[in-house]
């Protein structure tokens, strides 16, 4: 058996390590983690040792729960799971720092964290991204749970008017939704799953989702994928290429289609039932066939995209004359 010393050291790692507010343990989890160390003690001694503790400034706080065992938890300063998530997200945006560096600062994040919280950082890959939405904060704590706990989450989207306001799309149907993962891009956080309206892979940007609430149903497994896996690893496959923008035009009446299919759009112009709109996208040979394919718009610049889809479209009709 070790000496007090090492126990009462020990036994604050454990606190330290495995508890906060939403993670106490009991007595009985605290001597099993104990002895999985090679040190057993009895209750009384945990006691001793806690009164040692409240009386060196360690703010060591239990639960009072009605008809459940008490537990204890170290009640400190630290970042909520969430705001660790954000802050490791803002590290690994920064392109001065090396890899080593960065997993310096990483290290230092997920120690402010309890073991199990930690090891949910580390599972889940998630990003970041700043807005003025009021319930931003309170949306990524929401999906991350989800996600967690593999639930349908329901949620009303906002767009905007071709003035840029903001207003509630589809005058304020709920969409339901299978989240599978949360993705930093362009400053901003998108959430990755399946669109149960329309059953196919789809992403919604976190910012413009709007009273958002956890469902008690379970989420399937996308058909095209075997696993949570092989969907991670295709994730970023969505998003390639520089970021360019893109100036369309397009009948007014076509206006909520354009803030349907792009995440970043800008109002430039308006004229005669006509609407010019600038959207921010990664180039891609993807999205050159997307634009094509909708018959609704036109795209006047750049120059480059331009004469990228004019060479397209007369493969195509050589190929169909």
């Amino acid at each position: 058996m070790k000496n007090d010393k090492n126990t009462t050291l020990l036994l604050l790692e454990i606190f330290e390590r495995y508890t906060n507010k939403d993670n106490p343990l009991s007595i009985k989890d605290i001597i099993l983690k104990l002895s999985e160390h090679g040190v057993e003690i009895e209750r009384k001694t945990f006691y001793r040792e806690y009164k040692k503790f409240l009386a060196s400034g360690y703010d060591i706080k239990k639960t009072n729960i009605l008809g459940r065992s008490t537990k204890y938890y170290l009640d400190r300063y630290s970042f909520t799971s969430t705001e660790a998530m954000i802050l490791m997200d803002v590290v690994g945006s920064c392109d001065i720092l090396t890899d080593y560096q960065y997993e310096q600062i990483v290290d230092k994040i997920r120690y402010t964290q309890t073991q199990k919280d930690a090891d949910s950082l580390d599972e889940i890959p998630f990003v970041k991204s700043m807005s003025n939405t009021n319930n931003y904060l309170g949306n990524l704590e929401k999906i991350s749970k989800a996600i967690k706990e593999k639930l349908k989450i329901r949620f009303r989207m906002t767009t905007k008017d071709r003035y840029g306001n903001t207003i509630l799309r589809r005058d304020g149907k709920y969409y339901s939704f299978e989240p599978y993962h949360l993705v930093y891009r362009n400053n901003k956080y998108y959430v990755v799953g399946l669109m149960n309206d329309h059953d196919q892979i789809g992403s919604c940007r976190v910012d413009r989702l709007t009273d958002l609430e956890i469902t008690i149903y379970k989420c399937r497994y996308f058909d095209n994928y075997s696993n949570i896996e092989t969907l991670i690893n295709n994730i970023d496959d969505m998003f390639f290429g520089k970021e360019i923008f893109v100036d369309i035009i397009t009948e007014e009446k076509y206006s909520y289609l354009i803030f349907d299919l792009f995440h970043d759009v800008n109002f430039l112009d308006y004229n005669n039932g006509y609407v010019v709109y600038r959207i921010k996208e990664y180039y891609s040979d993807k999205l050159v066939d997307e634009l094509i394919s909708y018959s609704f718009l036109t795209v006047i610049s750049p120059s480059d995209v331009v004469e990228k889809i004019k060479h397209k479209i007369k493969l195509i009709n050589e190929r169909y004359n």
